[in-house]
């Protein structure tokens, strides 16, 4: 295993610790941050209990009450949500908990306004997501359009779940892709 130390241009929200940086799923061209399971060192797929959380949501919290809508029926609809309210307890390392819950978590869910669009730690929370996959192959990623907004280009290839009218038919295939195969 290779061990490097891991350092942000944006902002420093990976601790200047070392971490063991692995290659994971050399099909997906995955690189990803954390140790190696079982079920990964003997090349295979990640399984739904190498994730403490289904859902990781990164938002912008000028929309946190639409957010934590979205937070409770998913949770409601029996996944383990991150959302950073409910999870980060007061003394708590921000930086070292994001992290932890953004590779821990099965899914990162993007959740886009123009708000969310400014936002630093959004972006990089964003850019770790694909860091990790780029291809995207996983799933690992799914953007959500909470409000009209002008997506940038890293983010109008990927195909996005529309719930700025909060359609239960949109928050459906949410739920869909967020659940564990």
């Amino acid at each position: 295993m290779l061990l490097v130390a891991c350092y942000c241009l944006t902002g420093d929200i990976f601790s200047r610790q070392p971490h063991e940086l692995l290659y994971q799923r050399s099909l997906a061209g995955t690189l990803a941050l954390g140790k190696l399971t079982q079920n990964q060192e003997r090349g295979e797929m990640h399984t739904d209990s190498d994730f403490p959380f289904d859902v990781f949501l990164s938002h912008n919290s000028k929309d946190k009450k639409r957010v934590r809508g979205i937070a409770e029926r998913l949770k409601a609809n029996g996944l383990r949500v991150f959302l950073d309210e409910w999870s980060i307890q007061p003394g708590d390392d921000i930086y070292l908990n994001i992290e932890r819950a953004i590779e821990g978590s099965r899914t990162l869910v993007l959740c886009l306004s123009p708000a969310a669009l400014e936002s630093d730690w959004v972006s990089l929370e964003r850019s770790t997501a694909l860091f990790r996959d780029p291809s995207n192959r996983s799933r690992r990623f799914i953007p959500v359009l909470l409000a009209d907004c002008e997506l940038p280009a890293t983010i109008r290839r990927y195909k996005y779940i529309d719930l700025r009218n909060d359609d239960d038919a949109a928050f459906a295939t949410l739920l869909h892709v967020c659940r564990p195969p």
